[in-house]
């Protein structure tokens, strides 16, 4: 299904390095094109040999993949599984070279990836991780807004471990899964009040590392605990956004470096336990709600 020429969303991608490691095993990418825009973020396997190598292979040969397509004139549904070949097929051919023989886990990576269409969006995974997908018109929710509109899309390929929290079930790279095995979703478009996508590595943000209880009054009554970093994000970084983009009239370019400075200011603020990855995609729809609210508001 070849695209239209677009004027769509705003999308980011920032990583942060944790500040005790020497090397950020998280790498990130993103595109903003004539017919798609698209997000990728890969966590290197911790325990792998040149994690980083692998995250940063897999995000570019994706990303490589979708810009080769647009150039020719779009990107169809069906191209998905031939960018995540290129991605592993990177991945592969690094591999080969002779010091990686010593190692039997080496260039292993999670990936998290979503694309944008006219209509819709594709989300397609490996690993773990979130997808966040939250309502466009959140900022109305003020401190209640989760869990209304807020949801994790994602149901990560984790285990649980005797040693640690969770273990790895799926990833990219030498010996990991084939096409088969990735997870994939599409999300229409919402008309109304448009969306907020965002995807996140584990460091921030990842179901397997949420914690579940019960109430000490009342032991049938359960709760599953709230992200604190997204919950801060979404209440404070993203809604700063909001505010701020009525000044930049009709700059896709203007709105973008807003949305990466509240990314970045958010990544420099939290603490994180492990490197913390974040890409961001703002519909155009829910800009433009957000306005014609506002409008309506000081009129009345």
């Amino acid at each position: 299904m070849a695209q239209d020429a677009k004027a769509w969303s705003c999308v980011c991608a920032k990583t942060k390095k944790r500040q005790e490691k020497q090397v950020n095993e998280d790498h990130v990418g993103s595109y903003m094109g004539a017919t798609i825009n698209s997000i990728a973020i890969a966590d290197g396997v911790g325990s792998s040999f040149d994690a980083a190598v692998a995250a940063k292979s897999a995000v570019k040969g994706f990303l490589d993949g979708i810009k080769s397509k647009d150039k020719q004139g779009g990107v169809e549904i069906e191209s998905i599984y031939d960018f995540w070949t290129k991605a592993r097929n990177n991945i592969i051919k690094i591999s080969q070279f002779p010091k990686y023989k010593e190692y039997r886990k080496a260039l292993r990576t999670t990936l998290i990836t979503l694309v944008e269409f006219q209509d819709r969006y594709l989300i397609s995974y490996l690993g773990n991780g979130s997808v966040w997908y939250i309502r466009g018109d959140f900022w109305r929710f003020s401190n209640r807004s989760w869990p209304w509109c807020i949801s994790d899309l994602m149901v990560g390929h984790t285990i649980p471990a005797s040693s640690r929290r969770e273990k790895l079930e799926r990833w990219l790279g030498p010996g990991g899964s084939e096409n088969r095995d990735i997870s994939m979703l599409t999300v229409a478009k919402d008309v109304r009040y448009g969306e907020v996508l965002v995807l996140t590595t584990d460091g921030i943000s990842s179901p397997d590392h949420l914690q579940l209880g019960h109430s000490v009054d009342n032991k049938l009554e359960r709760w599953i605990e709230v992200n604190p970093h997204m919950q801060r994000f979404v209440n404070s970084y993203l809604k700063n956004f909001l505010s701020k983009i009525d000044k930049t009239k009709e700059n896709p370019n203007a709105k973008c470096k807003i949305l990466g400075k509240e990314v970045r200011r958010f990544l420099d603020k939290e603490k994180f336990e492990d490197d913390a990855s974040m890409g961001v995609l703002i519909s155009d729809r829910t800009i433009k709600f957000y306005l014609e609210s506002q409008k309506q508001d000081s009129e009345n």
